[in-house]
């Protein structure tokens, strides 16, 4: 999965050189391009950065982030479907994905808070099985709806939410780029059949199916 290069490439480098936070800004855009695994994506950087973090990985120590080495050994140690594993629990569960796209705003944090909901909803998926992604994000968006009403979280221009098409859109290109490519397709368990579908992978079918098991 592209998300263990990730990880696995920042570590390497991390320990080869750490990072100074005087300068982060500068540092994070130094990695995007070092790292082709980044594709120039600060943004990326930056996720990963904060998820090494929040597994205890690396830590800030004299202003500079580095590379935690006995956790990290331990973490190398694991078989590649526990290391996975790790990075896809505290993704979903424990970064705020807010903080990397804030636009959204509450809209993001109640969709990330409800996420269990969407793996039921995804129940009828399995390996091989073709969706249109625009049929996916509707779905949520759909379901969603009453609960982002509900916190105050549709997304709004001055004093008035914005309804119809063009909110449905707004939302539905937020699904598309946090649940279908920055969770699904990250991590593995879709792939893309052109710009319009995909197809679940045989890691999209366990995976999801021991995420509605608990």
């Amino acid at each position: 999965a592209h998300i263990l290069l990730e990880a696995h490439s920042l570590l390497q480098e991390i320990e080869r050189m750490s990072v100074c936070i005087e300068n982060l800004v500068a540092e994070e855009v130094r990695l995007a391009q070092l790292l082709s695994v980044f594709r120039g994506d600060v943004v990326a950087v930056r996720r990963m950065m904060t998820l090494l973090e929040e597994l205890r990985l690396i830590r800030l120590y004299q202003q500079q982030f580095q590379v935690v080495r006995s956790r990290t050994e331990r973490f190398r140690e694991l078989p590649l479907p526990g290391q996975f594993y790790l990075l896809w629990h505290a993704d979903m569960y424990h970064l705020e994905w807010r903080q990397f796209d804030p636009e959204f705003g509450v809209s993001l944090s109640v969709f990330q808070q409800y996420l269990p909901m969407v793996w039921e909803m995804l129940i009828h998926r399995h390996e091989g099985s073709s969706q249109r992604i625009d049929e996916v994000t509707w779905q949520v968006v759909r379901a969603f709806r009453p609960l982002w009403q509900q916190q105050g979280g549709v997304i709004r221009s001055g004093m008035q939410s914005m309804i119809g098409l063009y909110e449905q859109s707004l939302l539905q290109n937020m699904v598309e780029t946090h649940l279908v490519q920055k969770s699904l397709a990250r991590y593995g368990l879709i792939a893309y059949e052109d710009d319009v579908s995909f197809t679940w992978t045989a890691a999209g079918e366990a995976l999801l199916d021991a995420e509605r098991m608990g």
